[in-house]
């Protein structure tokens, strides 16, 4: 709570809005150009997959050499999850011929893999954790959506392309909105 009222007041008091707006601006525009390039926001959307893969993979490598010693319910997954992650993000990110075409397969394995590891940890938890079944129902979803990156691999690539230019342009104007709410107001004062 203290956090987003320090947010809004950074904007609303620091002139920064215009900033805020100027970025909504920008990420629609961007949304709109995913329609126009699917090709191409298809290729960033694939390069930034395997980044995002890269990091998670050196979070989880890192989280699991801090917990190495007493060795927690979960921490051998965490280490083959990271390793998993950093060898395939590397490999996405260095052979965009191969990204372009073998990433739906690539979605559809490490949709299955995660939701490998989150319904193991849901079953193996469900003593312990209050929102274990959040962990199963997160990884059925995850079973689900990697199904159909298996049987409709152009299908659904074409569905990412399209969703992400959707949601950027919502977010963007989100965010004008929001900028234009934080703006400073002039007060009218009487004399």
């Amino acid at each position: 709570m203290e956090n987003s009222i320090s947010t809004s007041v950074f904007w609303s008091n620091s002139h920064h809005w215009r900033l805020l707006f100027i970025l909504g601006i920008l990420t629609a525009l961007c949304g709109v150009w995913f329609f126009m390039q699917p090709r191409v926001a298809f290729m960033l959307l694939a390069f930034f997959f395997g980044l995002s893969l890269l990091i998670r993979g050196f979070i989880l490598l890192m989280l699991a050499s801090v917990n190495r010693i007493d060795k927690p319910a979960g921490w051998r997954g965490s280490v083959v999850s990271g390793i998993f992650g950093v060898v395939i993000g590397i490999f996405l990110m260095v052979d965009l011929d191969f990204t372009k075409s073998a990433l739906p397969f690539v979605f559809a394995f490490v949709l299955l893999f995660q939701a490998i590891i989150n319904v193991s940890f849901a079953v193996r938890m469900y003593r312990i954790f209050k929102l274990w079944w959040a962990y199963l129902l997160n990884g059925i979803l995850l079973l689900i959506f990697s199904l159909v990156f298996f049987f409709y691999p152009f299908t659904s690539m074409v569905a990412l392309v399209f969703v992400s230019g959707v949601m950027m342009i919502y977010w963007g104007i989100s965010m004008i909105f929001m900028s234009l709410n934080l703006r400073p107001h002039k007060s009218k004062t009487l004399s």
